[in-house]
């Protein structure tokens, strides 16, 4: 944005969040936090590079599965889930 942020305010802003989707989760379950994060991204169906450990993939974001985890469709049509790793955009 080319303003200055006070990254102490923000930090205490991203911890209380933190802290309210921990409790949603505790009280609630996986279910609308995952929701949530379907809703507000811009990630599926757009071509991603995800890396893990050794294993790395290319292909097409698809969706969220009912575990949280990342779930990507190769160029022979496999679907992979991923609970963790480093994703690249546009590979």
């Amino acid at each position: 944005s080319g303003r200055n942020i006070d990254r102490t305010s923000l930090i205490k802003h991203l911890v209380a969040e933190l802290d309210l989707q921990y409790e949603e989760l505790q009280n609630n379950g996986p279910e609308n936090i995952i929701r949530n994060w379907c809703h507000n991204t811009d990630l599926f169906g757009k071509t991603i590079a995800l890396k893990k450990g050794n294993q790395s993939i290319s292909g097409k974001a698809l969706r969220l599965d009912t575990l949280g985890r990342l779930v990507i469709v190769n160029e022979l049509g496999e679907e992979t889930a991923f609970d963790s790793g480093e994703v690249s955009l546009g590979y």
